[in-house]
């Protein structure tokens, strides 16, 4: 397996959680009304898994041999991720926002939650495509053998850090997340999924 694979099969689940995010932004514009604790969860999926987990993986292994190895750190494709990897980061946290405004009871705007939910769902739609379809081809053309295996050496420290169990445990959240109740697929939360 080489690291882009890998990261490929992370990115099927963020992109699953991606795809109902703009379901339930749909489902909120429709009912007039959001499903906090999902999206909480969805915070807890985006912030433990997608970005400690994977983009971690990529920003703190991946793009610096990819510099070492003449990517320019600067500009298009790893300055360009690298920035959007801080936008999504404050579209997540923007999200917890929403979710702790309403926890202390506030009114939250239908269309600041349904805005959120669909900038989030486009963000990550169109990393993942970059990073499928622009840096992983590049990354393997750059990186030879021995790169490779030191690659996926660092990935596994770091996902052994992460610890199986909240691993499966994502991964079976973004498997079974259903934006609402008869909007196709069974329901799960992240502590239903273990």
């Amino acid at each position: 397996m080489r690291p882009t694979d890998l990261l490929e099969q992370e990115h099927r689940y963020i992109q699953k959680v991606a795809d109902a995010l703009v379901l339930e932004a749909d489902a909120i514009e429709h009912e007039g009304t959001a499903d906090f604790a999902l999206l909480q969860q969805v915070v807890e999926f985006l912030r433990e898994f997608a970005d400690l987990r994977h983009n971690s993986k990529e920003e703190s292994v991946l793009f610096p041999i990819l510099e070492e190895r003449g990517l320019p750190p600067a500009g298009d494709p790893l300055g360009t991720l690298k920035h959007d990897h801080e936008v999504v980061r404050s579209l997540v946290a923007a999200l917890a926002g929403i979710a702790a405004r309403t926890r202390r009871g506030e009114d939250v705007p239908v269309n600041e939650i349904v805005k959120c939910l669909r900038d989030l769902a486009d963000l990550y739609s169109g990393l993942i495509r970059k990073e499928n379809y622009q840096l992983f081809p590049m990354a393997q053309k750059v990186l030879n053998t021995n790169d490779e295996a030191e690659v996926l050496r660092l990935f596994g420290q770091s996902d052994w850090l992460m610890g199986t169990e909240q691993h499966d445990k994502y991964e079976r959240f973004a498997e079974g997340i259903s934006p609402r109740a008869g909007c196709g697929g069974v329901r799960r939360g992240i502590a239903d999924s273990t």
